[in-house]
């Protein structure tokens, strides 16, 4: 076992990286290898282990009792019958990362789905004043996109290039069609079947890969925009768009800095300007611009 470049290109890769890393750390990196090895020969010696290991549609109870027997059987070193066990029940992780922060007087939540922060009130512009209020286009599918991220049990270029395809033809779509919004199911439920054990795009890593990047780079608009804004009020960032009023004197400012963070991360945000932002939760906010009122729920904006 050593360590290389290759190691980051597959999901297998990243995982083979992070167990190796933790073997370097408790000093017994030769014996996880052979470990490793006589798995691998169970694997390839038996089409029945390997069928059960292998299918993401199997019971990962069945699964993990399996692994389990093994372990007991040829004495497998403890750290990677550990190791083993958490990428197989992977997808059992949702609800176990939970991180809270409070920046500049919003509560932010961060878990394994969308992050989630908002400063209750009633948001009314002084003269001089505006809301904004900035989304990332179809930002879960373009996150995959733009990175090249597929089910590891599919080829990344093929599944992103139809994945592509989709969300350019909903481009050519008006909103106000139907068949808008049948793309728009198309672009976001494939991201959703991710997490689908019964689904054949079923690949927790994915889901997780997609989410937490997704919060993070969401934050990062966040802060961005708070911090290089003079007299910038924050206000609530949710899944896949920010609220932030600023002085009108530097709405050139705030759209430069939106520029900057779409160069970064190779995505494309819309905006819109708020007369009026009501917030009692951060599931739940009224909005009202151009004389319109605008319902929202905590499900992607775009």
């Amino acid at each position: 076992m050593s360590k290389n470049k290759g190691f980051s290109e597959t999901s297998a890769g990243r995982y083979s990286l992070a167990l190796y890393e933790l073997a370097i750390e408790a000093n017994n990196l030769s014996e996880i290898e052979v470990h490793s090895a006589s798995i691998i020969n169970l694997i390839a010696s038996s089409e029945d282990f390997k069928s059960l290991i292998k299918d993401p549609t199997n019971n990962k109870e069945d699964q993990l009792n399996a692994l389990s027997k093994i372990s007991e059987q040829y004495k497998l070193n403890d750290l990677l019958t550990k190791f083993k066990s958490l990428v197989l029940d992977a997808e059992n992780l949702k609800g176990s990362l939970k991180y809270n922060v409070k920046y500049r007087g919003v509560p932010v939540d961060f878990g394994l789905g969308g992050v989630h922060g908002a400063k209750r009130g009633i948001y009314i512009p002084k003269e001089g004043m505006t809301i904004m209020s900035s989304d990332v286009v179809s930002y879960y599918p373009n996150l995959a996109i733009r990175n090249g991220w597929s089910p590891a049990h599919l080829p990344s270029d093929q599944f992103c290039q139809l994945y592509e395809w989709f969300f350019n033809e909903r481009k050519k779509i008006p909103k106000s069609n139907p068949k808008n919004y049948v793309y728009k199911i198309i672009l976001n439920s494939t991201y959703g079947l991710s997490n689908d054990k019964h689904s054949f795009l079923f690949d927790p890593e994915l889901t997780m890969r997609i989410t937490i990047n997704g919060q993070l780079t969401l934050m990062m608009l966040f802060t961005m925009l708070s911090e290089k804004i003079p007299g910038a009020i924050p206000i609530m960032t949710n899944t896949d768009g920010v609220e932030i009023m600023i002085p009108n004197q530097y709405k050139d400012l705030y759209m430069e800095t939106c520029k900057e963070w779409e160069l970064l991360t190779n995505l494309n945000l819309e905006h819109d300007e708020y007369q009026k932002l009501i917030v009692p939760d951060v599931n739940n906010y009224i909005g009202i611009y151009n004389f319109c009122l605008l319902y929202t729920s905590p499900s992607p904006r775009d």
